[in-house]
């Protein structure tokens, strides 16, 4: 895809996530990083993921419903994890890579354990306990 076209791309779908549209899409930029957003429910302090969306892809965004930042669900070796893609430099929404996350403010780093790589961010970020329930991931907030 040519620049231009994807940068108008991109820019209609932040213009209406910004209008409180929820917006279930495949993110695709640098390569095949491939992630669905999907804004769900909070229920009783908790957020339900069905398990089966992640048969094809290790992570899925998703956005509490009234909530600013996503939370990235990890499919790892040990089972699930979630962590808030909220830079803890300058509270900026994180964006997905291939080795973890990245801020596009200031270039703060963090791997998908959500640790620090690269400032000037200097706290990792905050992890949401996680229990598997018949077929769903639980997010507890």
């Amino acid at each position: 895809m040519e620049r231009r076209a994807f940068l108008k791309t991109t820019c209609k779908l932040c213009a209406l996530g910004a209008a409180g549209i929820a917006l279930p899409q495949v993110i695709t930029s640098c390569g095949n990083l491939q992630s669905l957003s999907i804004t769900l429910p909070i229920e009783k302090g908790k957020i339900s993921v069905s398990i089966s969306l992640f048969e094809k892809e290790t992570i899925q965004l998703i956005r509490p419903k009234g909530w600013m930042y996503n939370i990235a669900v990890l499919k790892t070796i040990k089972g699930f994890d979630a962590v808030l893609m909220k830079c803890t430099h300058m509270d900026n929404q994180l964006h997905p890579s291939f080795e973890g996350f990245r801020c596009n403010m200031h270039g703060s780093e963090f791997n998908k354990e959500g640790k620090v790589k690269k400032g000037p961010a200097e706290k990792d970020l905050q992890h949401f306990d996680v229990v598997l329930k018949e077929g769903y991931v639980e997010i507890v907030l």
